[in-house]
């Protein structure tokens, strides 16, 4: 905002020097032509017309050099950073990222923690520079509808590099295949969320039964529910109860107020505000708080719910909560740990997934190393965005689950339990995108046009085909992990 502005005052000032020339040569009785020859002429200090005989005409010989030096100095300016865009974008995993005035906040955050990274704004008053020859291209412009037009207008000249797009509403799954890598932040925020502050963190409960409330009414507490339905199952008798307060979107509310999780586990939209349900939250395990600006809502739970652990949004690390005594608050989402290297370009998650659905379709053990990661690029980029979707989910609850592991959680070890843990996994993933339990007509497990799959329904009403199918996906994950970490 500030180089805006700066912007706008130069160019503004400029004429200024010109425009009191003129006045002060016409006072000085000069025709109207050689003042404003004279003018022009203080702009580069001419030997002529640089005698002054009044006031007016001294501030502009004087002001109009100043004029001259600045707008010199500030195009050049330009010029070397143009130039070294340009070398840059030649580098060894060079990375561009084009965003607007109001993104380059965040893009300089998140182009701070990469290699051979540079930015380029974009002005719809300007003309675009596309970098052709960078590694990687970052689409970081305000909303997801200019990021997707941005790519449609120039994918043709971004085709040599990978891609990434940024998304805050649209969902990916809804994509057909392509080799873009969506950057869907509230998705990130919610999975890094969960794998921070795992549930099973709280006290150990005999009965396995924890009350999460959720207050917020944006997509980022859509996304925490959503993974926290998918990646918070460790046992079969387990209950985790969501509450949700705020007027959260209907297409999820009436979704999981009709859709059977088929465990213990429940979704409650409360009918009353968070604020007029003290006494409910203060006996909650945990309270998340997902709205941009919640210092005063932080302030009023501290003083109403006692010691109940309290996670809030926040994007920034320099917050007014941050000034608080209470030790029971915890922050999540900062921009700076989210917008890192590992996160957006080297995406654990994201290579997990490629991975695992590899594993799934390659045949022959023998490739090297290179030949590895160009098929399996190759193979994923042939799956539609529901797909890819779907693979990331099973990363997600799988680098999940494997955490609380290894952290010394006393969890189901039993294959056939964690085959039907999965199945609860995989149906919830299929039931929030809308899919319902169906046979097709032509005998096949699943319709996509129809979204009905006949495995949508509890564990023990699977066919011997479908619980082997479980039982095999279940192995298969524990046998990639056994070769992960040999």
């Amino acid at each position: 905002m500030y180089k805006k502005r700066k912007i706008k005052w130069i160019r503004i000032l400029f004429p200024i020097p010109f425009v009191i020339g003129v006045i002060g040569y016409r006072m000085a009785g000069y025709g109207f032509s050689d003042s404003l020859y004279g003018s022009f002429c203080y702009y580069f200090v001419s030997v002529y017309y640089n005698l002054a005989s009044n006031y007016l005409m001294e501030i502009a010989r004087w002001t109009a050099p100043l004029m001259t030096v600045t707008g010199v100095l500030y195009s050049a300016r330009l010029l070397f950073k143009r130039a070294g865009n340009n070398i840059t974008e030649f580098k060894r995993n060079s990375t561009v990222i084009y965003c607007d005035e109001s993104t380059s906040g965040a893009a300089r955050a998140l182009c701070d923690n990469l290699e051979n990274c540079f930015i380029e704004k974009v002005n719809p008053s300007d003309p675009v520079i596309i970098h052709r020859n960078a590694k990687n291209q970052i689409l970081f412009l305000k909303d997801d509808t200019a990021n997707l037009n941005f790519h449609g207008r120039f994918k043709d000249d971004m085709e040599k590099s990978q891609i990434y797009i940024k998304l805050e509403l649209f969902d990916s799954e809804l994509f057909a295949s392509t080799n873009v890598h969506y950057i869907q932040l509230t998705e990130l925020i919610a999975f890094m969320f969960w794998n921070k502050y795992p549930i099973l963190s709280l006290d150990k409960k005999d009965d396995h039964e924890y009350h999460i409330a959720i207050i917020g009414s944006n997509e980022l507490a859509q996304r925490i529910l959503i993974h926290g339905l998918h990646d918070n199952l460790f046992f079969k008798d387990q209950k985790f109860i969501y509450h949700i307060y705020g007027e959260s979107h209907s297409l999820y509310k009436d979704l999981y107020s009709t859709i059977a999780l088929m465990n213990g586990d429940r979704v409650v939209y409360e009918d009353k505000e968070w604020f007029e349900s003290y006494e409910e939250i203060s006996h909650m395990d945990r309270v998340i708080l997902t709205e941009h600006d919640n210092s005063l809502t932080l302030e009023k739970l501290i003083y109403k719910c006692g010691n109940v652990p309290i996670y809030y949004f926040a994007q920034y690390e320099a917050n007014p909560a941050q000034y608080f005594r209470a030790t029971n608050i915890h922050p999540f989402g900062e921009m700076s740990k989210v917008l890192t290297k590992n996160n957006i370009l080297n995406s654990k998650l994201f290579e997990a997934s490629k991975d695992i659905h590899f594993l799934y379709v390659n045949k022959n053990p023998n490739l090297s190393a290179a030949e590895k990661e160009k098929l399996k690029n190759a193979e994923w980029q042939k799956l539609d965005g529901f797909m890819q979707s779907s693979y990331n989910a099973l990363a997600s609850f799988y680098y999940n689950y494997i955490k609380m592991y290894k952290l010394g959680h006393p969890l189901e070890t039993d294959l056939q339990t964690l085959a039907e843990l999965e199945h609860l996994r995989w149906s919830r993933f299929y039931f929030k995108s809308f899919w319902t339990y169906g046979i097709p007509e032509d005998g096949s497990p699943r319709d996509p046009e129809k979204k009905i799959h006949r495995a949508l329904v509890p564990y023990n009403q699977l066919c011997e085909e479908d619980k082997d199918r479980e039982l095999k996906r279940i192995q298969f994950l524990i046998d990639a992990y056994r070769t992960n970490n040999k």
